[in-house]
């Protein structure tokens, strides 16, 4: 039944009125005439509309052409078309070779799109790139030994959503280190202040993003900063890392318009960087932009061809993406690809204080550079294989041992995950193959091998590879694999549902969830965002959140859910309560006049309480109401007090019983409720209340 259920904070419901899916999210903005430049003195008072390089042109105009108006919904953003990889015939193909990757933006750009209620139909395929996806979360794999710039760990376990196929799991992770014991940065901010970053979520929080870094840095660090509209100003070079407040003064005293020639940028930053550059230092230049550059280099190929060309000098090229509605992501990708550097997508403080803080290390020092991974699957074990995302890492066969093919960048405290749908030799399921006639042989089989994995790097300045082999055998396989596996398996899920991939199999929202009950999410905040964000994405897609048909994974390792029932005279309150909570229950109360259930995740304090009142009744000041619809079709009534971000009591006026009512009451349920509000009132809905003869 399509759920009708829905909660918005007053925050989220403006966001939604400004920026609705499909819409560019755009405000009132103006065109600046000519470039003037973009930096306004720190003693200007009043807006920079207000200033003396800004028209007094009519406030609905916006872009780079005058008298140019955007239609209302308007929405240019640009994603690379990704044809998925099918499965492949062993004996065909038995290699496959691939570019690591540590981007994360994909991830960051559906979370805005789903807390903006997208369903997902308004989801671009092309921005589910599910590498991405896997690789924004941490992971328990085996740290570096000794002389080691990343540990590998290979699992392998049953494929949820192919009952046909294994998943086999690949983790590579660097040393996290400590910033302020890291190399000298040589760093150069290139930030975008052309018309288009005229949004509150571009331009704004990207002066706040890059505060927050500038706050990170030391006397041994030293930073210019480059803008570029129109054309390119140079706005601080050299500068000492601990002079913060001078760095961050240029960077709050930025303001936006004009057009975008981000190629002139991209020049400069490099000469720039070139000329402060610290030999056995950090040397990147850090782009900001919504990608759109349109005037000068703008073509993906034409990009490329300039980083390409730039980074034989040493210096890596890294791309923050701001904003919707106009976004250019496969330019911002293709230049942090090609730029070895690495791509996110910034959508709020949160991500900026992880990327600039949290994750500095990962974000701006390179352990290992042109990262490539290569595995060639015995025939013997395996029939096909398919790698899940990477489609536009691929590399050839020989561009393994080729050191003049680039690759990806790993930084310090990254985590690199890959996933392979596995069919096993004896499997019924059926992969397109060609006879070969000289393709026999029996290697690998005496010791058990299904596969040997190779890996091929850089240290970071130097341009001669080194290779590690490590052999994947019967031993990699077990029937339990562990809570990293089903959580990257969720997360993939996730990704072959959005996209609507050819090879879902048998993926669901339910059977996602299934996995994410048995996945530890409870131990990561991230991890517990991903589990909302599913939540969500299903009740914005009612009609997609629809169990297929057919078998289901097997669901043996599941824990199991308990009936609670609790009695008075003759009425009985039942539900079921999932694993992973637990409840209480309350005998009838002379004083209160109730008795029922109370319920709470394990190890929290405070309860919802589901009780029968022989008397119910509610009053207060700020007290408002909303009908809601749960999964069953159950209706109830919700009363949230002062504009709280919780309920505070949901009655069910469909239930007839002869006398007295039944409610859900919060308890003193604060500090969890608001983030498994969806998990309770799908408790809820299993509730009964039944009067006996």
């Amino acid at each position: 039944m399509k759920k009708k259920y829905r909660i918005l904070t007053a925050a989220l419901v403006l966001v939604s009125m400004l920026a609705g899916c499909g819409s560019s999210g755009k405000g009132d903005n103006s065109l600046m005439e000519g470039d003037a430049g973009n930096y306004a003195p720190m003693e200007a008072e009043g807006n920079y509309y207000e200033q003396e390089n800004w028209a007094a042109g009519p406030q609905e105009y916006w872009g780079t052409t005058e008298g140019q108006r955007w239609p209302e919904g308007w929405n240019t953003e640009e994603f690379s078309a990704l044809e998925e990889s099918g499965f492949k015939a062993v004996k065909n193909s038995p290699v496959s070779t691939f570019s690591a990757d540590v981007d994360t933006a994909s991830y960051t750009y559906l979370r805005q799109l789903i807390e903006r209620n997208c369903s997902m139909e308004d989801i671009p395929t092309g921005a589910v790139r599910i590498e991405e996806l896997l690789n924004f979360f941490d992971y328990d794999y085996r740290l570096p030994g000794k002389g080691e710039p990343f540990g590998v760990t290979t699992v392998m376990g049953d494929c949820p959503w192919n009952q046909e196929a294994r998943l086999l799991q690949i983790g590579l992770k660097t040393e996290k280190i400590d910033f302020s014991e890291a190399p000298a940065s040589n760093l150069v901010f290139l930030l975008d202040v052309s018309g288009s970053m005229d949004s509150e979520d571009k331009l704004p929080l990207l002066q706040s993003a890059f505060t927050m870094l500038t706050g990170e840095l030391t006397e041994k660090d030293r930073v210019s900063i480059v803008t570029y509209a129109g054309s390119d100003q140079i706005l601080l070079q050299g500068e000492k890392g601990s002079n913060h407040e001078e760095i961050a003064e240029v960077i709050n005293n930025l303001f936006a318009g004009g057009s975008t020639n981000g190629s002139a940028g991209i020049e400069t930053a490099y000469r720039l960087a070139e000329e402060n550059f610290i030999k056995g230092g950090n040397n990147r230049i850090i782009l900001a932009t919504d990608g759109d550059l349109n005037v000068g280099v703008t073509s993906e190929s034409d990009l490329k061809k300039l980083v390409e060309k730039k980074r034989k000098s040493g210096i890596f090229l890294s791309v923050l993406g701001f904003g919707t509605g106009n976004i250019k992501d496969n330019k911002m990708e293709t230049l942090a690809d090609n730029g070895n550097g690495n791509y996110s997508y910034i959508d709020s403080r949160g991500e900026a204080k992880r990327v600039m803080v949290e994750e500095m290390g990962a974000t701006l020092v390179t352990v290992a550079k042109d990262v490539k991974l290569q595995i060639e699957f015995n025939p013997a074990y395996i029939k096909g294989y398919r790698l899940l995302g990477y489609e536009n890492r691929m590399l050839a066969t020989e561009d393994f041992d080729d050191d003049t093919k680039d690759a990806g960048e790993i930084g310090a405290g990254h985590t690199v995950t890959a996933l392979y749908e596995i069919i096993p030799a004896d499997s019924a399921y059926e992969i397109p193959e060609t006879a070969l006639k000289y393709q026999e042989s029996r290697e690998g089989v005496e010791n058990g091998e299904w596969a040997s994995l190779k890996i091929r790097y850089k240290e970071p300045e130097e341009e001669e590879s080194i290779l590690k082999e490590y052999a994947v055998t019967e031993a990699a396989y077990t029937a339990k694999p562990g809570e990293d596996y089903y959580f990257a398996a969720a997360v993939a899920q996730f990704g072959l549902l959005v996209r609507d991939s050819n090879y879902k199999g048998e993926a669901s929202f339910q059977n996602i969830e299934s996995l994410l009950e048995i996945a530890g999410t409870d131990r990561d905040d991230y991890r517990n965002e991903f589990v909302y964000l599913v939540k969500k994405l299903k009740r914005n897609s009612p009609e997609q959140a629809v169990q297929p048909t057919g078998r289901r994974r097997d669901d043996s390792q599941k824990p199991e859910d308990k009936e609670v029932t609790c009695r008075w005279e003759d009425l009985k309150i039942s539900m079921t309560i999932p694993a992973g909570w637990d409840c209480t229950t309350e005998e009838y109360n002379d004083d209160t006049g109730r008795f029922g259930i109370c319920f709470f995740p394990e190890g929290c304090s405070g309860g919802v309480g589901l009780y029968y009142y022989e008397s119910f009744g509610v009053c207060g000041t700020g007290l408002e109401t909303r009908d809601i619809t749960f999964d069953n079709g159950r209706r109830g009534r919700m009363g949230i007090y002062d504009g709280g971000g919780t309920f505070s009591f949901i009655t069910f006026p469909d239930l007839e019983l002869s006398s007295g009512s039944l409610a859900a009451m919060a308890e003193g349920a604060g500090d969890w409720l608001a983030e498994r509000e969806e998990e309770v009132l799908q408790i809820l809905s299993t509730a009964a209340i039944e009067e006996e003869e």
